[in-house]
């Protein structure tokens, strides 16, 4: 499957894709964002029960042993893989660890840390 990014703008507010992508000699993707304004974000290749694509910085809404959790999409360098972690950073699971343990119905894109921080801390 070929990536998917989005871009957050900061000057602007908005989603809006700004950035290149390039695939390089050996294959390698490189993306660059046209400033150092703009935040690139992956897709992390999962969507949720609704069907929207999960980008990392999404605010992900789930139940895990009839408790409800709001965290934050986002990939982990050292495990190598997408995952959640919480308002603080701290990461708390890798993806495939989350649908191993739950159904896959109860993921919901509810938001984003860019325009929605007031979806997290309050859970």
């Amino acid at each position: 499957m070929n990536p998917k990014f989005r871009a957050w703008d900061e000057d602007s507010q908005k989603m809006n894709g700004n950035v290149e992508i390039y695939i390089n000699k050996d294959k390698t993707i490189e993306v660059r964002s046209k400033d150092n304004k703009t935040i690139v974000m992956q897709f992390t290749e999962l969507k949720d029960k609704n069907g929207k694509e999960i980008f990392e910085g999404d605010i992900v809404k789930y139940k895990l042993e009839e408790k409800t959790f709001t965290d934050i999409a986002s990939f982990n360098k050292f495990f190598a893989c997408f995952g959640l972690e919480d308002d603080t950073g701290d990461w708390f699971c890798s993806f495939d660890w989350l649908l191993e343990n739950i159904k896959k119905n109860d993921i919901e894109v509810v938001g984003n840390v860019y325009e929605n921080q007031e979806l997290l801390g309050g859970e």
